[in-house]
């Protein structure tokens, strides 16, 4: 099963005045993980309040968030994240 980063993470379901109900997608797996990740960059206590940088902590997270959907649709036989980046660094 592929994990695309559009499928919705949160749907959830209003209740109309006539009784009826409607379908929302709420949020994205994507906007879902990017989230969960800036939480925790933003509650780092390493986090130096004199560097703080909100477009920087926002990309990071949603880097990290793109980078969760590769890894968790890649094979299991892939290399792992370690020897990606070991290879990008003698590239």
């Amino acid at each position: 099963m592929q994990t695309r980063k559009d499928d919705a993470a949160l749907p959830y379901s209003s209740k109309q005045d006539d009784g009826s109900f409607i379908s929302e997608p709420g949020l994205t797996k994507r906007e879902y993980f990017a989230i969960q990740a800036l939480q925790g960059i933003l509650s780092s206590p390493s986090l130096d309040p004199d560097d703080y940088n909100p477009s920087g902590y926002a990309i990071l997270a949603i880097e990290a968030a793109d980078l969760l959907i590769y890894h968790l649709n890649k094979p299991a036989n892939d290399p792992p994240l370690i020897n990606l980046l070991d290879r990008e660094k003698n590239e």
